[in-house]
């Protein structure tokens, strides 16, 4: 059987075996073998210019962003704070609460500063580390054991702080005591700059949103990468969890005008800035650690961790309103701690005590109230309204402190 042979096509590469005097370059092989290859289009490429955006291309971007803060938006609207509603049981315990009456008025001794967004209390004031000491100055001492929830109130009757019973579980001791653990494992890894601070001679860490200390706009607290690795670890410990999720009822529950404004102006934050991440799902405090920065109406819960006998040391001090208060491990107490000096007197020097608190910068407050901007970009009207509105603004922020009255009524004061 024959088989046709089909016509020789001459070929531009040479045979094997054949010899040519003056080989191609490089360039002229490509060109010759891909005459429409990869050297065609780079020498393409390099000869285009780059090719500017367009006012279309731009429209595209910001489309795109516009579509991805609305994405974040959603997943936030799903996890907001402000569908909580404090149980049925909490406030039934509410209305059992003590109430532990003070000589201060909140519109006196608080501090607030000038604009009232943010509070200007530091330390403790003078120093007498000792119980002895505390009680030699006619301070009263509250001997609480942490089994039943009082109510600090100033001499009209308002809220100034709540000492929170534990939750009635057998296990919440044990959850205290693993915190611990995790928080000490925490602070060996971590690398500190410094230890003296206005909190004391000590290791301290802040995480979360904030507003303030140079910052030009709300923004996530940094850190190192392996410092925030090993926060975010702790912050996923089903023991902090658990607390921060016992402190958010009590918040819900005994301050709930403070727990709406928080939901509503911070949730306001989130979704202008999906890039801002909260500690956890409906937790109404952007920040964990403490500070004068804090807003100056805000509630902050302060965790008591340790195994110390509470009988004599880890005290909280509170020398605006003249107390010294038994804070045993494994309880929770809320204080204003922007606007009250607060301190702790030292445990034995075979004890261990640890705290971590819970609180909200209040720039972050301000910022929402002037529209998502600081005070250089107001006009001169807005900000002499600003100025005009002080007054006000100061008399609602007392306004948010519940009266006990409302201890006796399911019904949420106004």
């Amino acid at each position: 059987m024959s088989m046709s042979e089909s016509p020789r096509v001459p070929s531009t590469a040479p045979q094997v075996g054949s010899k040519r005097k003056n080989p191609p370059s490089p360039r002229e092989s490509i060109s010759t073998l891909q005459p429409n290859g990869a050297a065609g289009r780079q020498d393409a490429c390099e000869a285009k210019p780059k090719r500017e955006k367009t006012e279309a291309d731009k429209a595209h971007q910001r489309k795109r962003k516009q579509a991805y803060k609305k994405k974040k938006k959603v997943e936030r609207q799903v996890h907001d704070p402000r569908e909580y509603q404090a149980p049925a049981h909490a406030l039934k315990k509410r209305e059992q609460a003590g109430v532990i009456a003070t000589d201060a008025s909140a519109a006196i001794d608080l501090t607030f500063s000038r604009p009232v967004y943010v509070g200007k209390a530091l330390g403790v004031g003078d120093v007498h580390p000792e119980l002895a000491e505390q009680l030699q100055l006619g301070r009263q001492l509250v001997e609480w054991d942490g089994s039943s929830t009082e109510v600090l109130a100033d001499k009209h009757g308002y809220y100034l702080g709540v000492l929170l019973e534990q939750p009635n579980n057998p296990t919440w001791q044990e959850s205290a005591a693993e915190l611990l653990k995790a928080i000490d494992e925490a602070g060996r890894k971590m690398r500190f700059k410094a230890r003296d601070n206005c909190c004391g001679n000590f290791d301290t860490v802040a995480f979360g949103v904030s507003y303030g200390g140079g910052q030009t706009c709300p923004g996530n607290l940094k850190h190192s990468k392996r410092n925030r690795s090993i926060i975010e670890e702790l912050l996923q410990n089903p023991h902090m969890v658990r607390m921060a999720d016992h402190a958010r009822t009590a918040f819900a529950t005994y301050f709930p005008d403070l727990y709406d404004e928080y939901a509503t102006k911070l949730g306001s934050l989130y979704n202008d800035n999906p890039l801002l991440r909260p500690l956890w799902d409906r937790c109404p405090w952007p920040s964990m650690h403490t500070g004068s920065g804090n807003k100056a109406n805000a509630m902050c819960p302060v965790f008591a961790l340790g195994n110390y006998d509470y009988t004599k040391g880890g005290h909280l001090v509170l020398p605006d309103l003249n107390l010294v208060i038994q804070f045993p491990p494994g309880n929770i107490i809320f204080i204003p701690s922007a606007t009250l000096r607060h301190g702790n007197i030292p445990v034995g020097p075979d004890e261990v005590r640890s705290s971590w608190t819970l609180y909200a910068a209040g720039g972050l407050f301000r910022w929402v109230d002037w529209g998502f901007k600081s005070l250089k970009f107001l006009s001169d009207d807005d900000l002499e309204l600003e100025i005009a509105g002080r007054p006000a603004r100061f008399k609602e922020a007392l306004a948010k402190f519940p009266h006990v009255d409302t201890l006796r009524s399911h019904v949420p004061c106004t």
